[in-house]
């Protein structure tokens, strides 16, 4: 006869056991799911990659051979979990029941040994920047590279083939860091990327071609190297929503100072100045110092004091004009000689969101600068519309003043002298067209002697050469 304690024990080791098998089971259906499958007709295939934590990770859906979808799996007790449904599933042999369907366990590829961010993490770092990285639906690309440390730098975005904003990133504790984000974990198994994310979400990029190896040029190693990438071609700041920012570093004031030209978009929006210092070794942008910086290929990189990076890239298939400080035309301010300076200043000139304009008197001395901006509006239905401005239902006059809408504008009837006319769409034409014509007569050289006579008068004569080491002698002789 069995004591009823021993009854009690006997049915706990029972328990015991079979949760030790259907644990196991699990054990081994979780283990067993990860790998390549397909369906006998090779239409439908599913790539289960192993997660971070027992029993879930990722899987990619092919159909034709195209990437379709991108979820998250995990083993529950009534079958695999795959996004938001759960089905059940069996595996025998070599063969997955999933669903309907019966796959085949594709041939394991042997070729790409597992790295773990956490056991070797600078065979990762290199593995990373040594390749491009796809997001599986191939909608995007990743290119990381190295910057200042073998732990840290850049990387760069390309989604339906645009430019994206430029990161960063670092290593560091045994975490990676990509902008703001931290990943506690990374592997790179086979062709993928997998990066476990702080909220136990698997990111996974697929590796494509090779990343071309670029020639890096330090501003702390070579100085006047750098400076000569710098001021040549344009650097680009990527934007998600709106147009890309744009500089131009240029030799103003010496082949080592000048200002930085900067556009939204196609618009210019002013001007900064730059400064390397050959004592420090460091560059100066408006009131940040940079003690280093690098050129990588298309990619430029401002190192702060503060171990943080600006970052640029040129524009892709954009020519690169160089420029030296020989190329600037220094004109020398002088009321005994006003001519080239009226030629030069009487044009339109832009900088957002205003168009400006030097008028001359007719001494040559005197003027109006004006700052203006247009804005075309239309009469539509019962508005009238002013476009990046304001839409008004009504317009009210009083006394010499008028008001827009509801007190949204007013203005006051003025009769000032101006020196600035409205164009129609013909005129204006032409006068655009003139002032092309004058940025190219002045990105021409000229070689021009002057005379200076004894009553004080200035003559110009433009010569026909346009460089100084094109004369051989120069001589002066009576004409007859």
């Amino acid at each position: 006869m069995i004591k009823k304690s021993s009854k009690i024990s006997v049915i706990t080791v029972l328990y015991l056991a079979f949760m030790c098998v259907s644990n196991a089971e699990i054990s081994y259906a979780a283990t067993g799911i990860i790998g390549n499958w397909t369906s006998a007709d090779k239409k439908l295939r599913y790539d289960f990659l192993e997660g971070f934590a027992p029993k879930r990770g990722v899987v990619i859906k092919y159909e034709n051979g195209n990437a379709k979808s991108v979820e998250g799996w995990e083993i529950r007790p009534k079958g695999i979990k795959i996004g938001y449904s759960t089905k059940k599933y069996k595996i025998v042999g070599e063969s997955l029941i999933f669903g309907q369907k019966t796959f085949r366990k594709m041939p394991e590829d042997k070729s790409g040994k597992i790295i773990e961010l956490k056991k070797e993490p600078q065979i990762f770092i290199d593995k990373l920047v040594d390749t491009y990285w796809l997001n599986p639906l191939e909608k995007e690309s990743y290119q990381y590279k190295k910057g200042f440390s073998s732990t840290s730098g850049i990387y760069a975005r390309i989604k339906d083939r645009k430019q994206k904003p430029i990161g960063s990133w670092s290593f560091a504790n045994g975490v990676i860091k990509i902008d703001s984000n931290v990943h506690p974990n990374g592997r790179i198994a086979g062709d993928f990327l997998i990066l476990l994310t702080s909220r136990n979400k698997i990111t996974v990029l697929k590796r494509g071609k090779k990343s071309p190896k670029f020639q890096t040029v330090e501003l702390k190693k070579k100085g006047k190297e750098f400076i000569r990438k710098l001021v040549s071609g344009r650097w680009m700041t990527p934007s998600v929503y709106s147009m890309p920012d744009y500089k131009e570093f240029r030799p103003i004031f010496g082949d080592l100072s000048g200002v930085i030209f900067k556009f939204d978009g196609p618009d210019y929006t002013g001007s900064s100045k730059w400064e390397y210092s050959l004592k420090t070794g460091s560059i100066k942008i408006g009131y940040t110092e940079y003690p280093n910086a690098q050129i990588q290929g298309p990619f430029l990189i401002l190192l702060n004091k503060n171990g943080k990076t600006d970052q640029f890239v040129r524009p892709q298939g954009e020519n690169i004009t160089e420029f030296t400080h020989l190329d600037v035309k220094r004109l020398k301010v002088t009321e005994t000689d006003t001519k080239t300076l009226k030629s030069l200043l009487e044009r339109q000139w832009y900088a957002k969101p205003y168009t400006y304009k030097f008028i001359f008197e007719k001494n040559g001395k005197e003027g109006w600068f004006h700052q203006f901006r247009s804005y075309p509006f239309v009469v539509s239905g019962n508005t009238l519309k002013i476009k990046q401005f304001a839409n008004f239902k009504n317009v009210r006059f009083l006394d010499g003043k008028i008001v827009l809408g509801d007190d949204k504008k007013s203005f006051f009837s003025d009769s000032k002298i101006v020196r600035l006319a409205h164009q129609g769409k013909e005129e204006a034409a032409k006068l655009a067209n003139l002032q092309k014509k004058k940025l190219e007569e002045f990105k021409n050289s000229k070689l021009i002697l002057k005379l200076k006579m004894k009553n004080g008068e200035i003559h110009q004569i433009t010569l026909p050469v346009d460089e100084m080491k094109n004369i051989v002698s120069l001589s002066f002789e009576p004409g007859m």
